[in-house]
């Protein structure tokens, strides 16, 4: 939804339309939720109050700052956006820069980049899962 606005569907910044990942998992409860759900048509949104009109930016903040609350966890900078931070750094450990962009929706390696802040050891066992796959492949 366009910020300040209830009502107004707003797309991509570049409007381009890009595929979502979904797990097994994700589907699962799709599923369940679509037969427990009175607002399960395919106009209706997922996250929403009453089925038309989805949950606002503001509900989504209070609801993760409740569950950081829950969590023992008091930091009130934190927003649902760092998470994009913290998926794009701490998988630079488990996944290649080009996974990473396109699980994060990117095109451009700069804009990946942007969400990562690695520090050295991060940035050491980056490495070494680099040199563990050099090895391999020298050996095969």
């Amino acid at each position: 939804m366009e910020a300040g606005t209830i009502n107004k569907i707003k797309g991509t910044k570049t409007g381009i339309v890009k595929a979502g990942f979904l797990s097994s998992r994700t589907i699962q409860e799709l599923d369940i939720w679509r037969t427990e759900s009175q607002y399960n048509q395919e106009d209706d949104y997922v996250f929403t109050v009453n089925g038309k009109a989805p949950v606002s930016p503001q509900a989504v903040i209070k609801a993760f700052r409740r569950g950081l609350t829950r969590a023992g966890i008091d930091n009130e900078k934190w927003t649902p956006y760092w998470l994009r931070h913290s998926f794009g750094t701490y998988q630079m450990e488990n996944l290649d820069q080009g996974e990473i962009m396109k699980l994060m929706g990117h095109n451009v390696a700069t804009t990946t980049r942007i969400y990562q802040h690695p520090d050295d050891e991060t940035l050491y066992r980056s490495a070494e899962g680099v040199q563990k796959k050099l090895d391999k492949a020298r050996e095969g």
